[in-house]
C-alpha cells in the first residue's frame, strides 16, 4: 500500500509503459506525502517511540543530571507495604550521582515553579499578539510568493521538456533517444508534483482569532495548560518553552533553564522596560532673582597694580 501511487490520485504501470498521470478518483494522500513516504522507506530506519514515556513520568527525557549532563531515568520503588513511589535517578556508571534517587515530587514541584515564572505581563502579551498578527500577514505574502515560484518552476520545466523533445526529433541514435525519453519522463513527474502542490488547499486550518486565543492562553499561564493537558501537550510545552533539557542537581535543585526564543525575548523586553524610571523626571528648581543674588559667590577684588 505504501508504494502505490494510486492512493495519491495518480496512475502508472511501468510494465505496460503507462507513465504517471492524473487519475479520475479522489486521492487519500497528496503526491508530496507519497514522495515523502518513498524517501523515508528508502532511507535509514527511524528510532521507534520510547514505550517508557507515560503519564506517570512526563518529564522523562527532559531532565539531565547536573554532574554528567546525561538524561535521567525514572522508575517506581516499592516499599515493604507494597506501595509504589516514583523516583528519578542517573544511570551513568561513571557519574558520582549514579543510582542516587530523587523523589519525583521534588522534580515536578521545581518544574512547576519554573513554568509559573515564565508568565509574562499583559503588556508583553499585547506585544506578542501584535507580532503574531504581523507574522500572519507575512505568512500570507509568503504563500503567494511560493505559489508564484511554483508556477515559474513549472514553466521552466515546460521549456526544458520542449528542448528535449526537439533534440529527440533531431537524433537517430537509439541510446540517445532512450536517455532523452527517461529525462522527459522525469520532468513529467516533477511537473505532476508541482501541479499537485498548486492544487492543494493552502488555507490555514485555524483562523487568526483562534490562533491568537490559543497563544494568549498558553503564554498567559503555561503551567495551567501543562497541568490540564494530555501527555502529548505536555511534551509539546517542554519543547516549546525550553531550548534545551533542564539540568537538575540532587542537592541544589534546578539550574538556570535555557528558555526558548520567545520567552527569552519576553525576558529581555521586560528587563529593558524595568530600566526606565516609572516616575517622571523632575526639572531642576529655578531660584528667584533674590535667591540668586544671595547664593552668588562674592567677587574677589581686582589686584592693585603698581606702575
Amino acid at each position: 500500500m505504501l508504494n502505490r501511487v494510486i492512493y495519491a490520485g495518480y496512475m502508472e504501470h511501468e510494465p505496460w509503459g503507462i507513465t504517471r498521470r492524473k487519475g479520475h478518483h479522489e486521492p487519500l494522500i497528496s503526491l508530496e506525502t507519497y514522495e515523502t513516504i518513498q524517501t523515508r522507506r528508502n532511507s535509514k530506519g527511524v528510532a521507534a517511540k520510547r514505550p517508557d514515556i507515560s503519564e506517570d513520568f512526563p518529564l522523562r527525557g527532559a531532565i539531565v543530571c547536573a554532574c554528567c549532563d546525561k538524561p535521567m531515568t525514572a522508575c517506581f520503588a516499592r516499599s515493604a507495604t507494597g506501595k509504589r513511589y516514583p523516583y528519578f535517578n542517573c544511570q551513568t556508571r561513571d557519574c558520582s550521582e549514579y543510582r542516587k534517587s530523587i523523589r519525583a515530587e521534588k522534580i515536578d514541584a521545581g518544574f512547576e515553579a519554573i513554568l509559573r515564572s515564565l508568565k509574562p505581563s499583559k503588556q508583553i502579551l499585547d506585544i506578542a499578539t501584535s507580532m503574531l498578527k504581523d507574522a500572519w500577514d507575512q505568512r500570507g505574502d509568503q504563500a503567494k510568493q511560493a505559489k508564484a515560484e511554483i508556477k515559474r518552476q513549472h514553466n521552466e520545466l515546460d521549456k526544458q521538456q520542449d528542448a528535449l523533445v526537439e533534440r529527440m526529433v533531431e537524433t537517430s541514435n537509439p541510446k540517445v533517444m532512450t536517455a532523452l525519453e527517461n529525462k522527459i519522463a522525469k520532468l513529467d513527474d516533477e511537473k505532476l508534483l508541482l501541479t499537485d502542490k498548486l492544487s492543494q488547499n493552502t488555507k490555514p486550518k485555524s483562523t487568526l482569532s483562534e490562533i491568537i486565543e490559543l497563544l494568549q492562553n498558553y503564554l498567559a499561564n503555561p503551567w495551567n495548560v501543562y497541568e490540564n493537558g494530555s501527555l502529548e501537550v505536555r511534551k509539546t510545552i517542554q519543547k516549546t518553552a525550553f531550548s534545551a533539557p533542564l539540568t537538575y542537581d540532587r542537592k541544589n535543585g534546578y539550574r538556570t533553564p535555557q528558555v526558548s526564543v520567545i520567552f527569552d525575548f519576553f525576558e529581555k523586553i521586560t528587563s529593558k522596560c524595568e530600566m526606565v524610571r516609572s516616575r517622571r523626571l523632575e526639572l531642576p528648581r529655578v531660584l528667584p532673582h533674590s535667591d540668586l543674588n544671595a547664593a552668588r559667590l562674592p567677587i574677589p577684588p581686582r589686584p592693585h597694580v603698581i606702575r
